[in-house]
Protein backbone atom coordinates (compact mmCIF):
# COMPACT_ATOMS: atom_id res chain seq x y z
CA UNK A 1 0.00 0.00 0.00
CA UNK A 2 2.87 2.12 0.56
CA UNK A 3 4.63 1.95 -2.49
CA UNK A 4 1.01 2.63 -4.25
CA UNK A 5 0.58 5.84 -1.69
CA UNK A 6 4.41 7.08 -2.95
CA UNK A 7 3.02 6.29 -6.75
CA UNK A 8 0.16 8.25 -6.62
CA UNK A 9 1.76 11.79 -4.53
CA UNK A 10 4.50 11.74 -7.00
CA UNK A 11 2.23 11.89 -9.58
CA UNK A 12 0.05 14.66 -8.23
CA UNK A 13 3.47 16.77 -7.74
CA UNK A 14 4.21 16.34 -11.65
CA UNK A 15 0.59 17.50 -11.91
CA UNK A 16 0.46 20.08 -9.67
CA UNK A 17 -2.84 18.14 -8.08
CA UNK A 18 -3.85 17.83 -4.80
CA UNK A 19 -3.85 14.15 -3.77
CA UNK A 20 -7.75 12.62 -4.33
CA UNK A 21 -9.94 11.15 -1.59
CA UNK A 22 -10.25 7.46 -1.47
CA UNK A 23 -13.03 6.38 0.06
CA UNK A 24 -11.47 3.07 2.31
CA UNK A 25 -14.62 3.16 5.01
CA UNK A 26 -15.92 -0.40 4.93
CA UNK A 27 -13.64 -1.70 2.00
CA UNK A 28 -11.44 -5.19 2.80
CA UNK A 29 -7.78 -4.56 2.55
CA UNK A 30 -7.36 -6.09 -0.95
CA UNK A 31 -10.49 -3.69 -2.22
CA UNK A 32 -8.76 -0.50 -0.66
CA UNK A 33 -5.69 -1.54 -2.53
CA UNK A 34 -7.50 -2.22 -5.98
CA UNK A 35 -8.91 1.30 -5.31
CA UNK A 36 -5.69 2.91 -4.83
CA UNK A 37 -4.25 1.38 -7.95
CA UNK A 38 -6.95 2.12 -9.65
CA UNK A 39 -5.86 6.04 -8.95
CA UNK A 40 -2.63 5.40 -9.56
CA UNK A 41 -2.94 3.86 -12.57
CA UNK A 42 -4.93 6.80 -13.68
CA UNK A 43 -2.76 9.15 -12.48
CA UNK A 44 -0.16 7.98 -13.89
CA UNK A 45 -1.50 7.62 -17.33
CA UNK A 46 -2.02 11.41 -17.01
CA UNK A 47 1.62 11.81 -16.48
CA UNK A 48 2.65 9.84 -18.89
CA UNK A 49 0.49 11.23 -21.58
CA UNK A 50 1.75 14.46 -20.50
CA UNK A 51 5.49 13.71 -21.23
CA UNK A 52 4.52 11.99 -24.47
CA UNK A 53 3.09 15.22 -25.91
CA UNK A 54 6.32 17.33 -24.15
CA UNK A 55 8.27 15.20 -25.91
CA UNK A 56 6.34 15.29 -28.97
CA UNK A 57 6.73 19.43 -28.65
CA UNK A 58 10.42 19.62 -27.84
CA UNK A 59 11.03 17.56 -31.28
CA UNK A 60 8.67 20.09 -32.98
CA UNK A 61 10.69 22.85 -31.70
CA UNK A 62 13.82 21.25 -32.87
CA UNK A 63 12.76 20.50 -36.88
CA UNK A 64 11.09 24.32 -36.67
CA UNK A 65 14.07 25.91 -35.46
CA UNK A 66 16.01 23.83 -37.62
CA UNK A 67 14.29 24.70 -40.67
CA UNK A 68 14.23 28.57 -40.02
CA UNK A 69 17.89 28.13 -38.75
CA UNK A 70 16.78 29.52 -35.15
CA UNK A 71 18.08 28.76 -32.19
CA UNK A 72 16.04 27.05 -28.97
CA UNK A 73 14.83 29.54 -27.40
CA UNK A 74 13.06 28.04 -24.64
CA UNK A 75 14.34 25.00 -22.86
CA UNK A 76 10.84 22.59 -22.35
CA UNK A 77 10.96 20.93 -18.86
CA UNK A 78 8.50 19.47 -17.17
CA UNK A 79 6.90 20.17 -15.65
CA UNK A 80 4.93 22.48 -16.70
CA UNK A 81 3.92 21.34 -20.22
CA UNK A 82 4.29 24.80 -22.18
CA UNK A 83 1.34 26.18 -24.46
CA UNK A 84 1.36 26.39 -28.40
CA UNK A 85 1.60 29.57 -28.43
CA UNK A 86 5.78 29.75 -29.37
CA UNK A 87 4.92 27.12 -31.43
CA UNK A 88 1.74 28.27 -33.49
CA UNK A 89 4.35 31.60 -33.98
CA UNK A 90 7.12 29.39 -35.53
CA UNK A 91 4.73 27.61 -37.27
CA UNK A 92 3.50 30.84 -39.03
CA UNK A 93 6.88 32.21 -39.55
CA UNK A 94 7.74 29.15 -41.32
CA UNK A 95 4.61 29.47 -43.47
CA UNK A 96 5.73 33.23 -44.21
CA UNK A 97 9.29 32.07 -45.12
CA UNK A 98 8.06 29.40 -47.62
CA UNK A 99 5.47 31.35 -49.10
CA UNK A 100 8.89 34.32 -49.87
CA UNK A 101 11.07 31.29 -51.04
CA UNK A 102 8.35 30.50 -53.88
CA UNK A 103 7.25 33.62 -54.96
CA UNK A 104 10.65 34.17 -55.00
CA UNK A 105 11.94 31.21 -56.85
CA UNK A 106 9.32 31.41 -59.46
CA UNK A 107 10.43 34.67 -60.44
CA UNK A 108 13.99 33.70 -60.81
CA UNK A 109 12.78 30.47 -62.82
CA UNK A 110 10.98 32.40 -65.02
CA UNK A 111 13.88 34.81 -65.87
CA UNK A 112 16.09 31.92 -66.18
CA UNK A 113 14.26 30.24 -68.33
CA UNK A 114 13.74 33.23 -70.24
CA UNK A 115 16.98 34.44 -70.71
CA UNK A 116 18.77 30.97 -70.90
CA UNK A 117 20.99 32.18 -67.64
CA UNK A 118 23.54 29.39 -66.59
CA UNK A 119 23.81 29.33 -62.50
CA UNK A 120 27.26 30.49 -61.60
CA UNK A 121 27.17 29.64 -57.85
CA UNK A 122 26.50 26.92 -55.40
CA UNK A 123 23.61 28.81 -53.78
CA UNK A 124 22.36 29.36 -57.40
CA UNK A 125 22.26 25.88 -58.49
CA UNK A 126 20.75 24.57 -55.22
CA UNK A 127 17.71 27.59 -55.85
CA UNK A 128 16.90 25.97 -58.82
CA UNK A 129 17.85 22.37 -58.26
CA UNK A 130 16.04 22.22 -55.28
CA UNK A 131 12.58 22.56 -53.22
CA UNK A 132 14.30 22.05 -49.69
CA UNK A 133 16.48 24.83 -48.86
CA UNK A 134 17.07 25.48 -45.07
CA UNK A 135 14.34 29.13 -44.32
CA UNK A 136 17.31 30.75 -43.26
CA UNK A 137 17.19 35.06 -42.51
CA UNK A 138 20.73 34.99 -44.54
CA UNK A 139 19.03 32.25 -47.30
CA UNK A 140 16.16 34.34 -47.87
CA UNK A 141 18.36 37.59 -48.09
CA UNK A 142 20.78 35.79 -50.41
CA UNK A 143 17.37 34.52 -52.49
CA UNK A 144 16.20 38.10 -52.84
CA UNK A 145 19.67 39.32 -54.21
CA UNK A 146 19.20 36.47 -56.61
CA UNK A 147 15.84 37.90 -57.91
CA UNK A 148 16.87 41.79 -58.10
CA UNK A 149 20.24 40.50 -60.06
CA UNK A 150 18.04 38.34 -62.80
CA UNK A 151 15.68 41.30 -62.97
CA UNK A 152 18.54 43.75 -63.20
CA UNK A 153 19.83 41.46 -66.01
CA UNK A 154 17.15 40.51 -68.13
CA UNK A 155 16.51 44.70 -68.02
CA UNK A 156 19.86 45.30 -69.25
CA UNK A 157 20.14 42.55 -72.03
CA UNK A 158 16.73 43.38 -73.58
CA UNK A 159 18.47 46.88 -73.95
CA UNK A 160 21.71 45.49 -75.49
CA UNK A 161 19.75 43.03 -77.56
CA UNK A 162 17.58 45.99 -79.29
CA UNK A 163 20.78 48.42 -79.85
CA UNK A 164 22.69 45.76 -81.47
CA UNK A 165 19.76 44.51 -83.74
CA UNK A 166 19.57 48.08 -84.86
CA UNK A 167 23.06 48.56 -85.51
CA UNK A 168 23.18 44.91 -87.20
CA UNK A 169 20.61 46.10 -89.77
CA UNK A 170 22.53 48.93 -90.32
CA UNK A 171 25.60 47.20 -91.02
CA UNK A 172 23.90 44.77 -93.02
CA UNK A 173 22.74 47.56 -95.46
CA UNK A 174 25.73 49.49 -95.69
CA UNK A 175 27.61 45.83 -96.84
CA UNK A 176 24.42 44.88 -98.80
CA UNK A 177 24.20 41.45 -97.45
CA UNK A 178 21.77 38.98 -98.60
CA UNK A 179 18.45 39.38 -97.52
CA UNK A 180 18.41 35.28 -97.48
CA UNK A 181 21.03 35.54 -95.24
CA UNK A 182 19.64 38.11 -93.47
CA UNK A 183 16.57 36.50 -92.64
CA UNK A 184 18.32 33.22 -91.65
CA UNK A 185 19.97 35.33 -88.94
CA UNK A 186 17.07 37.04 -87.93
CA UNK A 187 14.77 33.33 -87.43
CA UNK A 188 17.49 31.76 -85.97
CA UNK A 189 18.29 34.03 -82.83
CA UNK A 190 14.82 35.21 -81.55
CA UNK A 191 13.57 36.99 -78.31
CA UNK A 192 16.18 38.05 -75.39
CA UNK A 193 18.70 34.99 -74.23
CA UNK A 194 22.13 35.78 -73.18
CA UNK A 195 22.15 33.28 -76.28
CA UNK A 196 21.05 35.61 -78.42
CA UNK A 197 22.73 38.44 -76.98
CA UNK A 198 26.22 36.69 -77.48
CA UNK A 199 25.16 35.50 -81.11
CA UNK A 200 24.62 39.27 -82.01
CA UNK A 201 28.06 40.45 -80.40
CA UNK A 202 29.45 37.70 -82.41
CA UNK A 203 27.81 39.30 -85.57
CA UNK A 204 28.15 42.60 -84.79
CA UNK A 205 31.92 42.26 -84.89
CA UNK A 206 31.62 40.12 -88.23
CA UNK A 207 30.30 42.97 -89.91
CA UNK A 208 32.39 45.76 -88.27
CA UNK A 209 35.39 43.38 -89.45
CA UNK A 210 33.88 43.24 -93.10
CA UNK A 211 32.69 47.29 -93.18
CA UNK A 212 36.38 47.99 -91.73
CA UNK A 213 38.20 46.05 -94.65
CA UNK A 214 35.80 47.60 -97.58
CA UNK A 215 37.05 50.71 -95.83
CA UNK A 216 40.40 50.14 -95.90
CA UNK A 217 40.30 49.12 -99.64
CA UNK A 218 38.79 52.06 -100.69
CA UNK A 219 41.05 54.47 -98.47
CA UNK A 220 44.18 52.42 -100.00
CA UNK A 221 42.48 53.02 -103.08
CA UNK A 222 42.41 56.49 -102.95
CA UNK A 223 46.14 56.89 -101.19
CA UNK A 224 48.06 55.35 -104.32
CA UNK A 225 45.67 58.40 -106.19
CA UNK A 226 47.11 61.27 -103.85
CA UNK A 227 50.44 59.37 -104.39
CA UNK A 228 50.34 59.88 -108.23
CA UNK A 229 49.12 63.10 -107.86
CA UNK A 230 51.55 64.73 -105.86
CA UNK A 231 54.12 63.06 -107.99
CA UNK A 232 52.57 64.75 -111.18
CA UNK A 233 52.34 67.93 -109.07
CA UNK A 234 55.90 67.76 -107.74
CA UNK A 235 54.49 68.59 -104.38
CA UNK A 236 56.87 68.84 -101.94
CA UNK A 237 57.40 66.65 -98.60
CA UNK A 238 55.91 69.56 -96.26
CA UNK A 239 52.93 68.98 -98.44
CA UNK A 240 52.52 65.83 -98.30
CA UNK A 241 52.67 66.00 -94.39
CA UNK A 242 49.99 68.36 -93.89
CA UNK A 243 47.42 65.69 -95.10
CA UNK A 244 47.86 63.95 -91.29
CA UNK A 245 45.22 61.42 -92.47
CA UNK A 246 47.50 59.67 -94.80
CA UNK A 247 48.93 56.67 -92.55
CA UNK A 248 45.35 56.61 -89.82
CA UNK A 249 45.01 53.04 -89.85
CA UNK A 250 41.33 54.03 -88.10
CA UNK A 251 39.15 53.07 -91.20
CA UNK A 252 35.66 54.71 -90.80
CA UNK A 253 33.25 56.80 -93.39
CA UNK A 254 35.20 60.14 -91.80
CA UNK A 255 38.22 58.75 -92.95
CA UNK A 256 37.33 57.68 -96.73
CA UNK A 257 35.54 61.24 -96.78
CA UNK A 258 38.59 63.49 -95.87
CA UNK A 259 40.85 61.54 -98.79
CA UNK A 260 37.79 62.01 -101.11
CA UNK A 261 38.33 65.76 -99.89
CA UNK A 262 42.06 65.86 -100.01
CA UNK A 263 42.25 64.16 -103.97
Amino acid sequence: MQEFFTRLERACIELHQPLPEIKEEGLSLYEAQQELLKYVNKYEAVVNAKKLALENLNKKQIQLCKELDRKIQIDLKYPPLPTQAQFDKLEAEKFEREEKFVNLKHEITEIVDEIKYKPNSDFEREVLSSDDMMLSNQNLKMLEFFAKCMKELKLSTEEEVSHLRTRIEDLWKMLDIELIDRDEFRSHYTGNSLDTLEALKIEVKRCEELRKAKIKKFVDKLRDQLQTIWTTCHCSDADKKSFRYLYNDFYTEDLLDLHELEI
